[in-house]
């Protein structure tokens, strides 16, 4: 505003525009006379990343953003790690002040959440990924990635064998589904 469209740069509007961290790509063109276009692509909210008492989305890519409303149907990551497992943002890291998360992490949660309907929150550990409270009384722990089909059901055979034999579980772990493994109380 106020500007002569002569003095109109399209870069720095540009660069202004993709201010917000809800942006994936913004194009600027000036047209004559006095017309600015700005076309924007907004980030779509894969899920919700919850971090020390505050909310987050999270796209696919693993942009954090800041959360303006609830949105029905997202499923809710709690973080139970001391920070934000932080992935460098690129090729050599060159916007620093990106923050992101492993893609895995997110395409896991939504995975699991269009799997299994009923879970409307999943934990993420750093070091064993996601997580949810299985009603029964135990924690089941799946890991990261697009895999978990195959996690889930081999997660039910475990289950369904161990339950059989009388074994009170205290956790099941199926996040390398080639060495799956349980604890008992």
């Amino acid at each position: 505003a106020g500007y002569h469209i002569l003095w109109v740069d399209p870069e720095v509007v540009r660069q202004q525009v993709m201010a917000s961290q809800s942006l994936s790509s913004a194009t600027v063109s000036v047209q004559w006379p006095a017309r600015v276009i700005i076309v924007v692509r907004e980030r779509e909210p894969a899920l919700i990343w919850e971090q020390g008492g505050e909310r987050y989305w999270l796209d696919v890519n693993g942009n954090l953003m800041l959360m303006r409303r609830e949105i029905a149907g997202l499923v809710r990551v709690i973080n139970e790690g001391q920070a934000i497992p932080y992935r460098c943002p690129g090729p050599g890291c060159l916007d620093a002040s990106s923050v992101t998360i492993d893609p895995a992490v997110a395409l896991g949660a939504q995975q699991i959440k269009t799997l299994r309907p009923a879970i409307d929150v999943l934990y993420y550990d750093p070091v064993r990924g996601l997580s949810y409270q299985d009603p029964r009384g135990w924690r089941a722990y799946f890991g990261t990635g697009t895999d978990m089909d195959l996690k889930l059901a081999l997660y039910e055979t475990l289950v369904n064998t161990a339950l059989a034999r009388g074994i009170t579980l205290s956790y099941v772990d199926v996040s390398n589904p080639d060495a799956p493994y349980f604890g008992r109380r």
